[in-house]
């Protein structure tokens, strides 16, 4: 698990790449290290990001943000 000390060094550098997109469907994507992430869960600004393969292949890294801002990353894949 990532904490928020490991999120700001990684954003220290240009090659961390954080994107929110729309599915096809029109659904919020967030897009990290080339994988995708879909809403799950949210409760006032605190959104929990999930896997995108989360249902089809039980990944189950995920990313906690606030207002944007990552707090929280599991970027462990089974895939």
């Amino acid at each position: 698990m990532v904490k928020v000390d490991l999120w700001r060094r990684l954003h220290d550098h240009a090659s961390v790449k954080l994107t929110f997109e729309l599915s096809q469907r029109g659904k919020p994507l967030l897009r990290y290290e080339g994988y995708t992430f879909c809403k799950k869960f949210e409760h006032n600004s605190r959104i929990r990001w999930v896997c995108s393969t989360h249902c089809c292949r039980g990944c189950y890294a995920y990313i906690r943000t606030i207002e944007n801002t990552i707090i929280t990353v599991k970027n462990e894949h089974n895939h």
